[in-house]
Order: C-alpha cells, then structure tokens, then sequence
C-alpha cells in the first residue's frame, strides 16, 4: 500500500476575520494540511484585506497541527523585518509557518512605498536577494544559542550568534536576528512558477505542464492551484501524480470546505497527508530540518 504523499489545503479570503476562526478550526477538523492566506493585490493600505502574516498568527491560537503559510511580496520590502516576521510567526505556530513570496511590480504598490516601479528583471533579482536575506539571518542565531540559565546568569551564547553583513542592489542589512532561530530551523518558503525564485522550498503551479517544468529546473515539492468546480474531484485525480500538494480557491469558503469533508477527502484519504498536533510544517512536507550554516564555520559568510 503506497504511503501518503498528497497535502490538501485551502485558501482563505484576507477580509473577512469573523468567519476566520470557523474556517480554519473546521479546516484542521476535516484533516486539511494547511491554508493559505493570500493577498494577491499584494501592497499595503488598499483596505481590501488585512496582513496575511497577522491574519496566520491569529489562526494559529485556535488550531494544532494546520500549516499556516502567510503571502508577503518580496517588491519594495524590508528583509530584516520579513525574517522577523515570520520567526515570530514559526515560534508563535511551533514551527507551522510557511511564506508565500510573490513579486509585485505593479505602479500601485510603488505608490503605497514611495518607490520608483522596478523594472521586472530588477523585481525578480530583489525577491532572490530578499528571500536569500531572510535565510542568512534566520541561520544567524545558531541552535542552543539562547541558554536563559538563571543558576549560571547566562541567558546567551554569544559564540552562537553571528552578524550578517549583506550588502545588495537595493538595501544592505548589519546584524543578527531579533531572536533565535525558526522552530524549523528555516520557515517554509513557497512561490509560484511564474516568479521564478528558484530557492523556493515549494513551487505552486497552474497545471501538469508547469509541475513538469518546476520539477525539471529543480523543485523538491510542487504545489498545484485549483478552483473549486463541480470537476474538482476529477482535477485532483488528473493531477495528484504530478504534485505534492494541492491549494483549493474557491470564493466561499463555507461550502467549498463542506464539498472537500464529504467529496474530496474521503475519496482520497488512503493518499493524503494527515497533521497531527506538534508537526512542523516541513515535517509535513517530509523535508529536513536544515542546520544553521554559520554553525560548523564559527562566523558568517
């Protein structure tokens, strides 16, 4: 009997946090593995939706074991602050977090920064420098380097703590993390196919043809993107093969997770990956848990 491959989550509308709580305890309920808070609009003060990386803190007070994966755009963005983030959120979730990075060139989010619009090949090359950022300064407190001895005093391993000097195109970052390392070691970073960012630990894809080119240039976990329809069942089927997740979009949430409890789950329950409470989200994934790289070098390169 094949062991179980296949993550099934949802995407959940950023504008509507009374029905939050609902939906989400509902989703862990019916076995889902994760769900994806997206702002695909992607700038800031629009007033159509509130922070995806709030809006995954807020989720994971009430659920156990769903993966809480947040969108923030890598365009026009502070690094230091983005690793932060979610640090602050893989802590506060006991290692659930997952970002999804997107690229957003667009004039109206240059607009909400005060920035020029970047050409695409600049915007591409600062979500590469970004997401790479975030990696060193999520690597810069090794593990074990917060002690918090109150018989000895010591509270921190300075040995273990490195500054990492990154000077890039567009910004240029001193120092260590605020704080000690993700519960992952590194937080789960995803993007979609389109943007390109090749250091992503998971690749969301529109189809079979686009899981074929992700897995050719490299992706360990591909993701598929379905809308919910009367075919979905039968979509999933097509593509399962091919993937190691699948994101379900639909416009109600409500129905669509009443669809997937009575249709979609049992019909593919001998391969889907159940949660339980205290995995990680990369432990879901079935991916390592890296170790730091400035651990076995004693400094930062």
């Amino acid at each position: 009997m094949n062991e179980p491959r296949l993550l099934l989550g949802i995407s959940l509308p950023t504008d509507d946090l009374g029905g939050l709580s609902g939906w989400v305890r509902r989703a862990e309920q019916i076995g889902l593995s994760f769900v994806l808070f997206d702002d695909q609009l992607g700038a800031p003060g629009r007033g159509h939706g509130l922070d995806p990386v709030e809006l995954a803190a807020y989720a994971g007070a009430s659920t156990t074991s769903l993966a809480l994966i947040a969108a923030a755009a890598t365009t026009h963005a502070e690094p230091f602050h983005l690793s932060n983030q979610f640090s602050s959120l893989d802590w506060g979730t006991h290692g659930r977090a997952g970002w999804l990075t997107s690229v957003d060139s667009t004039a109206e989010r240059a607009r909400a920064y005060s920035a020029p619009v970047p050409e695409p090949a600049l915007a591409h090359r600062e979500a590469a420098a970004v997401v790479g950022t975030a990696r060193r300064l999520w690597d810069s407190w090794e593990d074990g380097a917060l002690i918090a001895d109150s018989a000895t005093g010591r509270f921190l391993d300075h040995d273990r703590i490195h500054y990492v000097d990154v000077q890039e195109e567009l910004f240029s970052i001193r120092g260590p993390a605020l704080m000690p390392r993700p519960v992952q070691g590194q937080v789960v970073v995803l993007a979609r196919h389109r943007d390109g960012l090749g250091d992503a630990d998971v690749v969301l894809v529109g189809g079979v043809a686009e899981a074929s080119q992700a897995r050719a240039r490299g992706a360990s976990r591909v993701f598929a993107e379905i809308l919910i329809s009367p075919a979905l069942l039968t979509s999933i089927r097509r593509i399962a093969k091919h993937v190691d997740g699948i994101v379900v979009h639909a416009p109600d949430p409500e129905a669509a997770l009443e669809d997937l409890r009575r249709w979609v789950i049992p019909a593919l329950a001998a391969f889907l990956v159940t949660p339980v409470a205290g995995q990680t989200f990369r432990e879901q994934l079935d991916l390592p848990r890296p170790d730091s790289r400035y651990a076995s070098t004693g400094g930062a390169r």
